[in-house]
């Protein structure tokens, strides 16, 4: 049986217009079965937005399992359940926006991605930078979220297939205070994330990112092969 070999890496810088930063990371393995990976945005507008941030976290990573079958995560149904654990919580208000990835570690099974709000993920290839996911905002460029996690009656989207070649595929998935930057600077991101050694990655959204960003800039950057 074909098996994916997983490198990630993540950070979470905050944004120069924040007090404290809102976002999380989530990276989630289980050895036999998949890789989980999420970023989240709390909403800024709300004060209870960082515990929805971090419940959201808690209740992916506890409860994924329970939604595993044959190495394949319902991410859709995992997210619905992060929507409720934070729709029963004390807190007033804490919306989030979250985008997860996804992995089975069997290279037979399809890399499913899943977003609620506006957050993204990309594919990066060695010739372009796609976006793979949709905001859910009035309408393109609009700060006006129409979904997030923490709203009654909330609609997922299916999540969207993420097809990887035999060589080396590459994913990243972010918050708006990286991806307003990477998409007004591609050429060097896509330098960036092309180099050759994944902890060189980091270093070069650190250097492309830190003292920039006035919103959170948080993300998870993916290679996968097929060993």
């Amino acid at each position: 049986m074909p098996r994916r070999y997983i490198q990630y890496i993540h950070d979470s810088i905050k944004g120069n217009m924040r007090s404290s930063n809102r976002d999380g990371v989530l990276v989630h393995s289980r050895e036999k079965d998949h890789c989980i990976f999420a970023v989240l945005d709390g909403v800024s507008s709300q004060p209870h937005s960082k515990f929805g941030v971090n419940i959201a976290i808690r209740q992916i990573a506890a409860h994924a399992r329970d939604f595993t079958s044959a190495g394949m995560v319902d991410i859709r149904a995992l997210l619905a359940s992060a929507n409720n654990a934070i729709l029963d919580s004390k807190y007033t208000s804490p919306y989030t926006t979250c985008t997860v990835v996804a992995i089975p570690y069997d290279a037979e099974c399809p890399i499913g991605i899943a977003s609620v709000g506006d957050t993204r993920a990309y594919s990066v290839s060695k010739q372009y930078i796609e976006k793979l996911t949709r905001d859910d905002s009035l309408a393109e460029g609009s700060n006006v979220i129409t979904k997030f996690l923490g709203k009654q009656n909330l609609q997922i989207d299916e999540p969207t297939e993420w097809r990887t070649n035999d060589e080396v595929s590459q994913l990243l998935i972010a918050t708006d205070g990286l991806y307003s930057l990477l998409e007004s600077n591609k050429i060097e991101f896509h330098k960036a994330l092309n180099l050759k050694k994944i902890r060189n990655v980091n270093n070069g959204i650190a250097r492309l990112v830190s003292g920039r960003n006035n919103d959170d800039a948080s993300y998870v950057f993916v290679r996968v092969c097929h060993v």
